[in-house]
């Protein structure tokens, strides 16, 4: 019996509370590990000084939104290349399937070649029941049977870049393979079962010029950049107070076992490190744009878990620099909720659907401060902001990868001619390179690392029965 199979397919084109204690000595050593391998501490700072902190966006955009009538159009930073980035699916899972309609726009800079799954059954639904449907055109490249993961990601001069939405236990070993293999990788959440596991994957990107990318969609809509640049403002928004994130989706225990977490294992995060990741990015990220992005403790206020002992529902608190805090609710056991707010002294600012927009026109809402007029009626201004309409944002992360990808190989490419010529020989500390895409490579992997410190602190505070965790080196 033939082990491995690779297989083409071709299909024509159209078809179808408690006591304070410090965190335990694992996370001494992942930050020493952070510093010392990753080197991110020579970033931008995450955390600058003042209300003009390192952001992820440019421009006025969120005055621009303010003072005019009609929204700004998306903008997309502008690529030099035109053939789209070579995408292999490693495991025909249900994340996936949803993922394939994204890759296969137009506008991702990206297509899909290959798919690998050890489950012949599996893969021919993947592309029969899912591919057709979305349009998915071409030759498609099926690697199956027992070796069939490891045929595609050793492959040669097959694809550019890997997909990877297999469970955690698999997925380390298989990522950093990838990686050595000269493959860009992009990782769905969660993205490991420690930091450590994944300071050794970023380490191992780093040592093979790939990039690892983690899959969370909501960090590249075009709304986030317009809501950053308003809560940030003094004169548009005023000093931010708290940060409020309920993130929640009913499931029951069988759709968990199917689809949240498919392989069980005894210290599974559950909906810490799935919902709680959304929620715990979006913190991050708006201290981190008013240069409060240090985050001092973590603490599980409240926590539900089911038979298997997983959390299921989760009240949280993130303490950031001066005692600034965000609080969120987690669940699996309450009714779709995804609601992220800022309050600040002079307004508060909303966005209902932050992780996964309804609708394809996106907006927010601002709330000012009740006041009292002459009749001594209490008045509150409220106003929507409309952020125009564009690509979905899982189309606009697979276009980002694709852009960044391209640009770290150009930019070792820049710096491996440049040391050439120098006399040098081709060192191993090239990295990422030293261009723009590197830079905004890092900041984001940067940020990504810091959310998987804090997700693990939460998972601590769980295990030490609801302490608070303190996390004097968060800023990384």
């Amino acid at each position: 019996m033939v082990d491995t199979e690779t297989k083409h397919l071709m299909r024509p084109q159209g078809s179808g509370v408690g006591k304070q204690v410090r965190a335990k000595d694992i996370f001494e050593k992942e930050r020493i590990a952070h510093t010392q391998h990753l080197q991110l501490r020579n970033l931008p700072s995450l955390s600058g000084g003042g209300s003009g902190g390192k952001t992820f966006t440019s421009g006025d955009t969120a005055a621009a939104a303010v003072s005019s009538s009609s929204p700004p159009p998306p903008s997309f930073p502008s690529v030099s290349f035109v053939s789209p980035l070579r995408i292999g699916i490693v495991g025909a899972t249900r994340f996936a399937r949803k993922q394939v309609a994204a890759i296969s726009n137009p506008a991702s800079l990206c297509s899909v070649v290959a798919v690998a799954s050890r489950d012949w059954e599996k893969e021919a639904c993947f592309i029969g029941d899912w591919c057709e449907h979305h349009d998915v055109v071409g030759d498609i490249v099926i690697k199956g049977g027992k070796r069939g993961y490891d045929e595609l990601i050793t492959s040669k001069d097959l694809v550019d870049a890997l997909y990877v939405p297999l469970p955690l236990q698999l997925r380390k070993e298989l990522v950093i393979k990838a990686l050595e293999s000269g493959k860009h990788v992009l990782i769905e959440l969660p993205v490991s079962m420690t930091v450590a596991d994944y300071l050794e994957m970023i380490e191992a990107a780093k040592k093979a010029n790939k990039f690892l990318m983690d899959g969370t969609m909501f960090m590249h809509q075009h709304r986030l950049e317009i809501f950053l640049d308003h809560v940030s403002s003094r004169k548009l928004f005023g000093k931010i107070m708290t940060v409020d994130v309920e993130f929640c989706v009913m499931h029951d225990d069988k759709s968990m076992d199917e689809h949240v977490w498919p392989s069980q294992h005894d210290d599974s995060y559950g909906v810490i490190s799935s919902l709680g990741w959304y929620c715990v990015r979006f913190g991050l990220l708006i201290y981190t744009q008013v240069g409060l992005g240090t985050v001092k403790s973590v603490q599980v206020l409240e926590v539900g878990k089911n038979d298997a002992g997983h959390p299921m529902d989760a009240k949280c608190k993130v303490t950031f620099d001066k005692d600034h805090e965000m609080t969120f609710h987690c669940s699996f056991a309450h009714h779709t909720r995804q609601k992220a707010e800022v309050i600040g002294d002079e307004h508060t600012a909303t966005i209902y659907d932050f992780a996964f927009p309804k609708h394809n026109f996106t907006s927010y809402q601002v709330r000012g401060k009740a006041v009292k007029d002459e009749e001594d009626h209490t008045v509150e201004s409220f106003d929507t902001i409309d952020c125009g309409a564009g690509p979905p944002q899982e189309v606009i992360l697979w276009r980002n990868f694709s852009r960044l990808s391209r640009g770290i190989d150009d930019a070792v490419a820049v710096e491996r001619l440049r040391r050439q010529a120098g006399g040098k020989a081709s060192a191993s500390d090239i990295g990422w390179g030293a261009s723009e895409a590197s830079k905004e490579a890092l900041e984001l992997s940067s940020v990504s690392v810091q959310t998987q410190v804090i997700v693990d602190a939460l998972m601590e505070s769980i295990h030490e029965g609801g302490v608070e965790i303190l996390l004097p080196y968060a800023e990384l």
